[in-house]
C-alpha cells in the first residue's frame, strides 16, 4: 500500500539450527523480480527465463542444501561455504538458486522440499514454485 516501505534486510549466517529460509516463497513466475520492480533478478532490460532465482538465506557458515521433488527424488544439489563466498566477494549466508535441475532442467511448478545439513543439524523445509 502507499504507507509500505522497503527495507533491505541483511541475510547473514546462521548460528543455530532451523534459522534458513527460502525466498521468494512462493515463487510466481508472474511476478516480476527484476530490480527495477525491487527484486534481484537483474535489470528488466537484460531478463531473460534463466535469470529466475530463488535465494537460501540464513545458511551456517557451511552446509549441503538438498532439493528434492515431493516424490523425493534429487532436483540439485548446492554446497555452500562462506569462507569461499566471502573470496568471491559474494555475501555470506546466502545461497542462490537459479530453479534449474542439476542437469541444468528448468523445473516444473510445485512443492519443493529442502534439506540444510551443517554441524548445526539437519533442517528441513518446503517451498512452493508457480510457473
Amino acid at each position: 500500500g502507499e504507507n509500505a516501505t522497503k527495507v533491505q534486510v541483511p541475510f547473514l549466517p546462521s548460528a543455530k539450527l532451523g534459522e534458513v529460509k527460502v525466498v521468494p516463497n512462493p515463487y510466481r513466475s508472474d511476478l516480476d523480480y527484476t530490480f527495477e520492480q525491487g527484486g534481484w533478478e537483474g535489470r528488466s532490460i537484460s531478463w531473460t527465463e534463466d535469470r529466475r532465482v530463488v535465494w537460501f538465506i540464513h545458511l551456517p557458515s557451511r552446509a549441503t542444501v538438498r532439493i528434492f521433488s515431493l516424490s523425493g527424488d534429487i532436483v540439485a544439489t548446492i554446497n555452500h561455504d562462506d569462507a569461499r563466498r566471502d573470496g568471491k566477494n559474494l555475501p555470506e549466508g546466502q545461497e542462490e538458486w537459479h530453479l534449474l535441475s542439476d542437469s541444468r532442467r528448468a523445473i516444473a511448478s510445485g512443492v519443493y522440499i529442502f534439506s540444510v545439513e551443517s554441524e548445526l543439524g539437519t533442517q528441513i523445509g518446503k517451498f512452493v514454485v508457480i510457473r
